[in-house]
């Protein structure tokens, strides 16, 4: 375990200098050698590589090993790209170099989500050189996780006998604690952009404050109708609204005495399972045309990010995983309800339609894209532990 754990350790340290930040373009050229480096690494390590590449994605990784065509196939999923970092927003030292302090290794990406993938990557590759794996693998490695990728549906649908598989593995979250832990629900949702214009430019707040309609306050009494406190004021539901932005006016230095002509508010919607996020975000839209002046223009968009997901642990395949887990940290297994989303979770579902396990391996203190991000050494070790087990004979 000790060879695997160093051996692990110098790949991490590699993988999470790339600077492969999806949000800024600028990042492209480290996009570019991370895919090339994980393509090197598949291939001495015997697997074969199929790039998908195209204008709306970063490239998807792609590694398939057959060990034998009468063992079941793993699906391993994961994502090179991480969130934005750098040193002038708090972080103690480099974020793209690995570092250790006290017990936590800490840079951008260490567990989101190069360091989880990876600590399977390390596992299989081990496992086949001693000749002892127990699956058929192949991992699918996208780039724009964090960005979201338009594309990767349809990959999937097309791509869809390049991905057959007996289960599909995903560890990208935290754990429960210090118990292992299995993620068997995501909240789905969207995103809305709401634009309220009284008049087509700033009016002189002297000659027309009182007379005509300010569309920030009209925007936000409206909102204040969707939303009061942290009830939900409508539809008997319970996905969360929440006001990611509002911006109205002048808001630079000093003041600039006027009545804009615009509003405009952020939301972001989650949606929890059975709930259809597309019918969530229009019934949200019927409220705010219903609840808008009629002498305010109006203008609505929408973006939906997926549906809810619920997963079904009761499966043989889980069940292994399952005692697995427990032989190996000796503590309950908590069955986790995820706030956030992994769209990806839903494409899976629907398309391939095989039972799934998201078997979160990080510290619950890792503070995922946040400063300082980090892998504590105890989670470290036990996620090998797990891996190591999990794909031998």
């Amino acid at each position: 375990m000790k060879k695997l754990q160093k051996e692990y350790l110098r790949l991490l340290g590699e993988f999470v200098s790339f600077k492969t930040v999806s949000t800024d373009t600028s990042f492209r050229k480290d996009i570019d050698k991370a895919v090339s480096w994980l393509s090197n690494l598949f291939k001495k390590n015997g697997f074969k590589i199929t790039l998908i590449e195209g204008r709306s994605h970063n490239p998807i990784v792609i590694a398939k090993y057959t060990a034998d065509q009468k063992l079941k196939t793993v699906l391993v999923y994961g994502h090179y790209d991480v969130q934005p970092a750098d040193k002038e927003d708090g972080w103690k030292s480099n974020p793209f170099t690995l570092i250790k302090r006290k017990n936590k290794y800490i840079a951008r990406g260490v567990i989101d989500n190069k360091g989880q993938i990876l600590a399977h990557m390390a596992a299989v590759f081990n496992a086949i050189k001693n000749g002892q794996l127990a699956y058929n693998v192949t991992f699918i490695i996208e780039g724009n996780e964090e960005s979201g990728n338009p594309s990767l549906s349809r990959i999937i649908k097309k791509d869809k006998k390049l991905l057959d598989c007996d289960l599909v593995i995903i560890s990208d979250g935290e754990m429960k604690g210090m118990n292992p832990t299995l993620d068997v629900s995501f909240r789905g949702g969207g995103n809305m952009r709401v634009v309220y214009e009284t008049h087509s430019n700033d009016r002189h707040s002297g000659l027309f404050g009182g007379l005509v309609p300010n569309p920030a306050l009209e925007l936000s009494r409206m909102l204040a109708k969707i939303r009061t406190g942290n009830e939900i004021t409508f539809g008997g539901l319970k996905q969360t609204i929440e006001i990611s932005g509002l911006t109205s006016g002048y808001t630079g230095s000093g003041f600039k005495n006027i009545i804009p002509g615009k509003a405009e508010a952020r939301l972001n919607v989650r949606t929890v399972h059975p709930q259809i996020s597309e019918n969530v975000l229009k019934e949200i839209e019927e409220l705010i045309r219903k609840e808008t002046p009629s002498f305010v223009k109006l203008l609505i968009e929408s973006e939906v990010h997926g549906d809810p997901i619920f997963l079904d642990t009761e499966h043989g395949e889980i069940d292994s995983i399952k005692k697995l887990l427990y032989q190996i940290h000796k503590k309950e297994i908590i069955h986790q309800n995820v706030g956030g989303s992994i769209p990806v979770v839903a494409d899976f579902k629907s398309i391939l339609g095989k039972p799934m396990a998201l078997v979160p391996l990080s510290n619950e203190d890792c503070n995922m894209h946040g400063v300082d991000e980090n892998f504590s050494e105890y989670h470290m070790e036990k996620a090998l532990e797990f891996t190591s087990a999990l794909w031998i004979k």
